[in-house]
């Protein structure tokens, strides 16, 4: 008997020709050939023994059809997944077995049988009808479950923000969620400020629609502050605390224990003083020579000391007097009651020989056409060398009246009288071989 398929030899005895054929066709004279029936047959072998007699015999081979093991295509299943294996064209009339068997399968002798292990594995099918057999496999995959990155980032201080990143082959929906909770469409990146601890239901689904679930819990623990300094420096000082220098304002913690998730800690706060505003106020700045000039201040400082060319009358107080001899920077260095230092500086300039000294600039005139006080010029300088130029403006910039020498401005523009009100000046004043003084302000033209 012989399988559709399988092939089968024939063996004739010792003698000294052969001749096989089938169906009266003679298809091989070899003493054993190999033959592949693909039905029941006859096969008659005639030969000549040593003497030369005929000697003719015959062989019947019975032809069954092997059944075809077909196990199916490969699977691919979810974790959780109920999978079944099944024979395709099975048939009452025979049998099958699925290996492995037990426990991997509920019945491996059924032609249908389902996958109890969520288990990678190759199962073989194998087919019969008692005589002749087929086998085919078929491989059976699970998806893998689900990776958070990293496990530490699930517990957390106080106060801290939780940043969670899981694998990007999956979405996910997060139980509870809040809001601005996703930081993607597919919610593999959340972020979050817990409060208390929180137990999250992830279920994720893949591209095939295969879902797994995972519990996750994020533990909150409190970060205690065992100690707070406050501080106070001057702006530019720094301060020596734990062993580090600082200068800026701020709050600054280091760890008292350094074995803990939320560590104790102690802290300082760091701030500036505010000092007073330091601003010298002199009662002129253009001066001559001999002339004395006195110095205030503004803002409350408990030390002073001023420097100048000339000698003050007190460098360590807050109003000294100085006798000018020549032009020469003034400066002042003060120290509040929080030892900040300020600083500030004024310039004391010295009018020229050729200036006289009621040398004045009004701040009012009234070209009216009486012959008093009709134009707006300098005063003090007449019959002097000194070289005059004068700038008008009106309020929002207008240039009215520019004119060099001091014959002044008498209230009109373009042949047109101005109207009342108040307008800007720019006044140079030089000496010959001198450099020249500016002069600005304000000046009120009524009429």
């Amino acid at each position: 008997t012989v399988c559709s398929g399988d092939s089968i030899t024939l063996i004739g005895p010792d003698a000294s020709s052969y001749s096989w054929s089938l169906n009266g066709v003679e298809f091989s004279s070899e003493r054993i050939p190999v033959v592949h029936p693909s039905e029941a047959s006859t096969y008659v072998l005639s030969t000549q023994d040593t003497f030369g007699c005929a000697i003719v015999d015959s062989v019947f081979v019975d032809f069954i059809y092997r059944p075809t093991a077909h196990a199916g295509e490969d699977i691919l299943a979810c974790y959780g997944q109920q999978v079944s294996l099944n024979a395709l064209g099975a048939e009452d009339s025979l049998s099958y077995l699925w290996t492995p068997g037990f426990p991997f399968l509920e019945d491996p002798f059924s032609p249908t049988t389902q996958v109890l292990l969520n288990q990678d594995a190759e199962y073989t099918l194998l087919v019969t009808n008692g005589i002749c057999a087929d086998i085919d496999t078929v491989s059976v995959t699970f998806y893998d479950g689900l990776e958070i990155n990293d496990p530490d980032a699930m517990k957390v201080c106080l106060g801290d923000s939780v940043n969670l990143q899981l694998d990007p082959a999956y979405s996910y929906n997060w139980t509870p969620a809040f809001i601005n909770f996703c930081q993607d469409d597919s919610c593999t990146a959340v972020q979050f400020l817990p409060t208390e601890n929180i137990l999250f239901d992830i279920v994720a689904e893949d591209a095939e629609g295969c879902l797994d679930t995972l519990n996750f819990m994020v533990s909150v623990n409190d970060t205690l502050t065992a100690d707070t300094t406050v501080a106070f420096i001057c702006p530019g000082d720094s301060i020596l605390w734990e062993g580090t220098w600082y200068d800026m304002e701020g709050s600054y913690c280091v760890p008292i224990e350094e074995d803990s998730i939320c560590q104790d800690q102690k802290c300082l706060n760091l701030f500036y003083y505010t000092p007073d505003g330091l601003n010298i106020i002199a009662s002129d700045t253009v001066v001559r020579i001999g002339d004395f000039v006195d110095f205030s201040t503004e803002g409350s400082y408990a030390e002073y000391n001023w420097q100048s060319l000339d000698p003050l009358d007190c460098i360590n107080c807050p109003n000294p007097t100085i006798q000018i001899t020549q032009e020469q920077w003034i400066y002042l260095e003060a120290i509040d009651d929080n030892g900040c230092l300020a600083l500030d500086s004024i310039f004391i300039r010295v009018l020229s020989e050729c200036i006289q000294a009621d040398f004045m600039i009004p701040n009012a005139f009234t070209p009216n056409k009486n012959n008093a006080n009709d134009r707006f010029r300098v005063v003090g300088i007449e019959g002097s060398e000194a070289q005059v130029a004068i700038e008008i403006y009106a309020r929002w910039g207008e240039l009215l009246f520019e004119g060099f020498d001091n014959t002044g401005w008498d209230g009109q523009h373009e042949n047109e009288a101005v109207p009342e009100g108040v307008y800007l000046y720019l006044i140079r004043v030089q000496c010959p071989g001198e450099e020249s003084i500016l002069y600005k302000g304000d000046v009120t033209l009524i009429r």
